[in-house]
């Protein structure tokens, strides 16, 4: 009888491993994989020297969607603007946000949700919406004061869903808000813009100038609008200054028509804005030879009387590739050993019946 028992014992263990190896299969695959329908959200969290601040007006652009794979596709209206958000990473997307925030300041698009931080300095979107798609956003921030200083969130770019330490998924996603902040000035200020070209090799695509557009919104005013216009080009050296700007106002720069071929991005050191244009060269498709005419075959020769076959050698064992499935191999063992059990137990009772 405890031989029995314990065979049982052995027999019911390895068929919880079984289904256990089998279920963990199918959760982990499921776990890896971006579910692209599955609502998200985002919270914004305000925080000034480790105080919350309320009433912070923000606004959420969705800039792109995102495939199972974790690829991004930008759309509409965006999709137009020649600011590349391929190969992220935290200096590209920052200088990806300000320049689409810029655009979007000049052409006045219209968010898909908007709000305002409560008394916990935290925001959470969506706020207006009632759901929110998987994709890349751009989080937009107003200028506000507070005592005698000017604070100006920086805008970002963020993927819902984002992953964490281990590459999970996450879909409730919370981002820590940035910003600068300045003492209010009482005097005059200036902008600069000075034109980078990042096209080494390619110069020959260069056009010869450029329109770039400062735009201006006063404080009692809802958008921004173009305040004035210039044209860069090797007589400026490409770079131009307006001074005596009124300081109360909120000032952008921005390059009015990016040239074919080219990507743009914008960054800005006080009160100077650099604006860089980057070639993307593209590779045509190449031409195939013309194949060449085939010439007639030869007589085949008398074939060789074969060899024959030599003794084959012992195979050497080898752990499967890279790339092989493990899985089945702990399988068909806890398989091969059940049914060498199986057969063992019925040799036994017959051996107990004969006796």
């Amino acid at each position: 009888m405890p031989a029995k028992k314990m065979i049982r014992r052995l027999m019911s263990g390895l068929l919880c491993l079984l289904v256990l190896s089998t279920a963990g299969l199918s959760t982990a695959s499921a776990a890896d994989k971006l579910q692209v329908d599955k609502p998200v959200t985002l919270t914004v969290d305000f925080q000034l020297e480790g105080q919350p601040v309320s009433g912070v007006p923000y606004q959420l652009y969705r800039i792109a969607s995102i495939s199972e794979d974790g690829k991004y596709t930008a759309i509409k209206p965006f999709d137009s603007y020649q600011v590349s958000i391929e190969n992220p990473d935290s200096a590209k997307w920052k200088t990806a946000a300000e320049t689409l925030a810029d655009y979007i300041a000049r052409d006045n698009i219209q968010p898909l949700d908007s709000g305002k931080t409560g008394s916990d300095g935290k925001l959470t979107f969506p706020a207006q919406q009632k759901s929110l798609q998987t994709g890349l956003y751009l989080v937009v921030g107003s200028v506000f004061s507070a005592g005698n200083k000017r604070y100006t969130p920086e805008p970002f770019l963020i993927s819902l869903p984002t992953t964490d330490q281990d590459g999970s998924w996450v879909y409730d996603v919370t981002a820590n808000a940035k910003y600068d902040s300045e003492d209010k000035p009482t005097t005059d200020t200036s902008r600069s813009v000075v034109k980078v070209w990042n096209d080494s090799g390619y110069q020959r695509y260069r056009p010869t100038s450029i329109v770039v557009q400062l735009l201006r919104k006063g404080p009692n005013d809802k958008q921004f609008s173009v305040f004035a216009e210039v044209t860069l080009n090797e007589a400026n050296g490409w770079k131009y200054s307006w001074d005596k700007l009124d300081s109360s106002c909120e000032w952008k720069i921005v390059e009015k028509t990016v040239p074919t071929g080219y990507t743009v991005s914008s960054s800005q050191q006080n009160t100077t804005i650099t604006v860089t244009n980057t070639y993307k060269p593209t590779t045509p498709p190449t031409t195939p030879n013309t194949p060449t005419t085939p010439s007639n075959p030869s007589n085949p020769s008398n074939p060789s009387n074969p060899s024959n076959p030599s003794s084959p050698s012992t195979p050497s064992s080898r752990l499967p590739n890279t790339g092989m499935l493990w899985w089945p191999v702990g399988l068909l063992a806890s398989s091969g050993m059940l049914l060498f059990l199986i057969g063992w137990v019925r040799s036994q009772k017959k051996e107990s019946k004969k006796n």
